[in-house]
């Protein structure tokens, strides 16, 4: 009763109450954190399915990819970086404590560290002479094909996404990182 006796004093409704409740610090509500981290979440998912067209759709129409040295802009010049992704790479990225901040009622800064790994899918072996191992051989083939190198650790990045809502979604506007953590050499 003492809560909802201070908000009515102060001009707040219960929905403002429940918002500064569940999100303190950041003044954003559960909708816009959860798409904004659907936003952030679906551009590496993308990434490691290797969806390009999904992922660069995920950028405003003049976003900016500050990636290997280089600034990609827009949709069309980040989808031809991506499709320059050697077709035998697979990746796997995970995105570690999310931090929001909003900036304005449009844009919202997300910062977060990211996992990054990747392995190469390997090629077939030479199949051996002979009837009987080339059926045995085909279908380790088969499966050989499918199967990567070890995955090793490619980095541990702390990254920025600047979000804005654009056409009511929220897009990457810029997305940048920095080296956090060395990987380690191979042994």
């Amino acid at each position: 009763m003492h809560e909802q006796e201070h908000a009515r004093k102060n001009g707040q409704s219960n929905e403002q109450r429940s918002e500064q409740r569940d999100n303190p610090g950041h003044g954003l509500d559960t909708a816009t954190v959860q798409a904004c981290l659907a936003t952030v979440y679906g551009f590496f998912d993308a990434l490691d399915v290797r969806d390009h067209a999904r992922a660069r759709f995920l950028f405003t129409e003049d976003g900016q990819w500050q990636r290997g040295g280089a600034t990609l802009t827009g949709p069309a010049q980040i989808g031809e970086a991506l499709a320059q992704r050697p077709d035998t790479r697979r990746t796997f990225h995970a995105v570690c404590n999310p931090i929001l901040e909003r900036l304005d009622e449009d844009t919202v800064l997300v910062r977060f560290y990211l996992l990054a790994y990747d392995a190469t899918v390997g090629q077939a072996p030479e199949k051996p002479a002979g009837r009987a191992t080339e059926m045995r051989t085909e279908r380790h083939t088969e499966l050989r094909s499918e199967l990567p190198t070890p995955l090793q650790p490619a980095g541990i990045r702390r990254c920025e996404d600047r979000l804005c809502r654009e056409h009511g979604a929220w897009r990457i506007a810029r997305k940048s990182s920095t080296a956090h953590l060395p990987v380690p050499a191979a042994a």
